[in-house]
């Protein structure tokens, strides 16, 4: 439903199967980086929300929207924008075009010390 819902939106719709895609669209694809990640987390195991933060940790800053529960403590964690309970019809158009992002997301340098 979600893809359906924000196509011909002028964005650009990316979809990842598991994880592991996942973080390496927002990490290593080259510029320009999405900027909305949009995650069922109902769908995600514990194990794979600890491997989710890889995003946070390599400095990606765009803006998460998870669908379904999400406890407080993630929410902070990942730095959650919303959370969409249930994916009804026109839930994820409203909470995309709130945000009204204009700028690309890039990904910083790391500095070794």
């Amino acid at each position: 439903m979600g893809e359906r819902e924000l196509a011909g939106d002028d964005v650009v719709i990316q979809v990842a199967r598991n994880l592991a895609h996942v973080i390496a669209a927002v990490i290593d694809d080259p510029p320009p980086r999405p900027q909305i990640l949009v995650i069922d987390l109902d769908t995600v195991t514990a194990g794979e929300l600890l491997e989710l933060h890889t995003i946070r940790e390599s400095a990606w800053f765009g803006t998460i929207f998870a669908i379904g529960k999400v406890p407080a403590e993630l929410r902070k964690s990942l730095h959650i924008q919303q959370v969409i309970g249930s994916l009804v019809e026109g839930a994820l158009r409203r909470a995309v075009s709130e945000i009204g992002f204009n700028t690309q997301t890039r990904q910083l340098p790391v500095i070794a010390l």
